[in-house]
């Protein structure tokens, strides 16, 4: 979603992992079990170089 411009579908995809995430705890024991949650990258929402503060994000 996020690579097309598309922020309704990355919100959706977002709530889907929080999702999966939450049910995976509740089927795991927390002392038996790491959980580990990652991504394939994480610059979704950076801001590059030096923008003003109060600059619009869109």
């Amino acid at each position: 979603g996020h690579h097309d411009s598309r922020a309704s579908m990355a919100l959706h995809e977002a709530v889907a992992l929080d999702d999966a995430v939450a049910r995976g705890l509740a089927l795991t024991n927390e002392e038996e079990t790491l959980t580990i949650v990652t991504a394939d990258h994480s610059h979704a929402f950076t801001f590059n170089g030096y923008p003003f503060r109060g600059n619009s994000i869109l």
